[in-house]
This record gives C-alpha cells, sequence and structure tokens, in this order.
C-alpha cells in the first residue's frame, strides 16, 4: 500500500472514528433522558469505550491526529471525546488541546502554518476549545479565534457587499472564494460560542445575535435560492480547489 494511499487510509478511520463517537455519546444521552427509549445505553458505553481506546491508540507523541493534514482532525477527534464524557484533564484530550495551541498563531487562528485551511482548522479548534471550556480557561483564545475567522468572512473588506453573492461567505482564507463547506464551518464554530442559539421549540429555528453570524446565514439563503444549475456549478469547483 503506497504511503500516502496509507495516510489517507488511516485519516479517514480516525475522523469516523470521532464522529461516531459524538453520535454514540448522544444516543446515551437520550436513553438516560427517556425512559422509553430502546437505546442499550450499556452497549452504547460500551462502543463509546471501544471507540475511545481505538483513537488513544491512534495519537501520535506530541499530541495530534494526523498532524500532516494539519490540526483540524486533532480538533475532530477532541470534540468526539469530549462531547462523550471526558474532561480537558483526560490525557488524550490534555495532549490533543496542547497540541492544536501549539497551532496558534498571533492573529487568532489556529491552522497549520503555510496551510490553505485557516478557516477550516480555526473553526474547527474553537469547536474543540469551547467544549473544553469549563473553567473559562479558554475565553481569551476563543475570543481571539472568533475575531479572526470573522475577519476572513467575506464582506465589505473584501469589496463585496450584501447584493454579492459571496458576502457573509467563507472559504479556506480570505483569498479563497467561500464555498457551502467552509461557510457551514463558520456557523458551526459561531453556534459554539453563543451568536447562533438554537430554540428548542417549536421548531429548531435559530436565533441570530451577532451581526457576522446574521451576515453568515445571508450567504446560505442565497445559496439555497441558486437555480440547481448553479449550485452544481459551485459543487464541481468546490471539488476540484480542494
Amino acid at each position: 500500500m503506497r504511503p500516502l494511499f496509507r495516510t489517507f487510509i488511516s485519516r479517514s478511520l480516525v475522523i469516523t472514528c470521532a464522529i461516531a463517537l459524538s453520535l454514540l455519546a448522544h444516543s446515551a444521552a437520550s436513553a438516560k433522558e427517556s425512559t422509553s427509549s430502546k437505546v442499550d445505553a450499556t452497549r452504547v458505553n460500551q462502543s463509546i469505550n471501544l471507540a475511545a481506546g481505538f483513537l488513544q491508540k491512534a495519537q501520535a507523541n506530541d499530541g495530534s491526529f494526523s498532524a500532516s493534514g494539519g490540526p483540524g482532525v486533532t480538533a475532530i477527534v477532541a470534540t468526539g471525546l469530549l462531547r462523550s464524557g471526558r474532561t480537558a484533564q483526560d490525557p488524550v484530550v490534555a495532549k490533543a488541546l496542547k497540541y492544536l495551541e501549539s497551532n496558534l498563531h498571533e492573529d487568532g487562528g489556529i491552522y497549520q502554518k503555510g496551510g490553505n485551511h485557516q478557516n477550516y482548522e480555526t473553526c474547527l479548534a474553537i469547536v474543540a476549545f469551547n467544549e473544553a471550556n469549563k473553567n473559562h480557561q479558554y475565553d481569551k483564545l476563543l475570543a481571539n479565534a472568533e475575531k479572526f475567522v470573522k475577519k476572513v468572512q467575506w464582506d465589505e473588506d473584501e469589496g463585496k457587499d450584501q447584493t454579492d453573492l459571496n458576502y457573509g461567505g467563507a472559504g479556506y482564507g480570505s483569498s479563497k472564494r467561500p464555498d457551502l463547506s467552509n461557510t457551514s464551518f463558520l456557523i458551526d464554530a459561531l453556534h459554539a460560542v453563543g451568536r447562533l442559539r438554537s430554540l428548542a421549540q417549536p421548531s429548531h429555528r435559530l436565533v441570530v445575535v451577532d451581526h457576522d453570524a446574521r451576515r453568515v446565514l445571508t450567504r446560505l439563503v442565497r445559496a439555497h435560492d441558486l437555480d440547481e444549475p448553479a449550485m452544481r456549478g459551485e459543487r464541481e469547483s468546490a471539488a476540484t480547489t480542494r
């Protein structure tokens, strides 16, 4: 097996396991809250422990998971572990958070030096550090990271106004045109730090409590209103530039 392909497979397994960990944790919580749930909480918790054990073995000495691909994968894993009940003091989580901090830059972004995925990686790191911020030890880091992703958001600073389709969107960085994938990561990050609040009743709508968050939702609404050929063109363009 070629080294590059082996790295891709390994990274994919780690990401899949981390996402499954978050989903399992949600299932366990739902089963605990509902007396009528058919979910076997014991088996779910066993699966969580197995997934966590796999991730622990996959962690590098520097705390990363697939460091060659930047801090994004490590942020996903840290988030999954934290949402499954691990704390910021858990050895695996603590090492992962320390690695993420090693990718912190003076501009507030958390990304691989020289990389092209600044928005994507910083947004994922925001979600991870927010999960670990129970004692507010990451308040300053999160505030600076939030400023960074808002800065690379496409708006008047990039010569765009509210009539432009790209207005409010996010790309891999301020020099890369916005796409729906990066914009969705920006929404996750803004939601994590409280700029978008979910309403449990009656329809799970989002309350916008931040001007920059309102702009990013404007971008999504406009993309949704595009005709099918235009949407297909954006998807194909995004696929060829990644």
